[in-house]
């Protein structure tokens, strides 16, 4: 899956991310990449750079929901 950006009202934004993301609370690096058409090198170099934060206290190592969509706040805002 891709997320291409383009110009969204924020509530359109909201629920174009829900029914892309089905649902789905934390994603591995290699998911989180994939969302974005990277590879999972590119979703861990976000993880060991600081960029995203990952779940505490996990066995695996599982990105929030709340960092992807903090994450596309900053990159929208950017552009």
């Amino acid at each position: 899956m891709v997320i291409k950006s383009a110009p969204l009202h924020a509530q359109q934004h909201t629920a174009d991310l829900n029914s892309l993301l089905g649902g789905q609370l934390a994603f591995t690096p290699k998911e989180f990449a994939g969302l974005f058409g990277r590879s999972a090198t590119w979703g861990y170099r976000q993880l060991y750079s600081g960029k995203v934060k990952k779940l505490a206290g996990c066995d695996s190592i599982l990105i929030p929901r709340s960092e992807l969509e903090r994450f596309l706040s900053q990159i929208v805002t950017h552009e």
